[in-house]
């Protein structure tokens, strides 16, 4: 779930008293029965996150939507995610593509690297490798991990695009180092081979971060 801002919301609340975040949560509310797409997306996030009311699926996808609808592009994300996950309403990959499609033309990095995951694996869209690399380019760009990762093998496996290890080396390196345990494998095993390094049977130990 995109959290941008709602976490700096809850930050805030924390240092209230329980009437007063009371009074906060039906100030949203009342904006958001009102229309307006940022209470009704941050709303979504508090029903989702549960912090200071019950969790409610349902309810968080119901605002979602009403934002998401209204053009507020975290909100569309998040519908996407949930439609993607099935949580609040029934799995639904083809809506899945449509929310993350909104968002990641909006620059949403993960919207646009989950969109690549979908065309990689043909869920809501037909499979298209082509289309897959193009969301995963965009998205490691803007230094989304898992997207980098994506690149590293695409690159590696030579999928759309010429092999080329030194660039799969690039991309696994990046990822890596934003703690992405499956591109420290995956660069270990480049050093390993000595695939687009020179072979370095030292650089195989690479630390492998746990519980992310």
């Amino acid at each position: 779930m995109a959290k941008k801002r709602f976490d700096q919301v809850h930050f805030n609340l924390r240092y209230y008293s329980d009437d007063q975040k009371k009074e906060i949560f039906k100030k949203y509310l009342k904006a958001a029965e009102q229309g307006d797409a940022k209470a009704q997306y941050e709303l979504g996030g508090e029903y989702y996150w549960g912090k200071f009311t019950p969790t409610n699926k349902e309810e968080a996808v119901k605002w979602y939507r009403k934002a998401a609808e209204q053009g507020h592009v975290y909100a569309q994300y998040n519908l996407g995610e949930m439609y993607h996950k099935g949580e609040g309403v029934q799995r639904d990959y083809v809506e899945a593509v449509k929310w993350y499609r909104k968002a990641a033309e909006q620059e949403v990095a993960h919207a646009q690297n989950n969109l690549g995951q979908m065309y990689h694996y043909g869920e809501g869209v037909s499979r298209d490798d082509t289309e897959a690399f193009k969301w995963f380019c965009k998205a490691a760009e803007q230094g989304e991990k898992d997207a980098q990762n994506w690149l590293g093998v695409f690159y590696q496996d030579g999928k759309c695009v010429q092999r080329d290890y030194a660039e799969a080396v690039k991309w696994y390196r990046k990822a890596a180092e934003q703690e992405n345990v499956e591109a420290q494998y995956r660069l270990g095993n480049m050093y390993g081979y000595g695939w687009g390094v020179p072979e370095n049977k030292e650089e195989v130990s690479i630390p492998v971060q746990t519980g992310h």
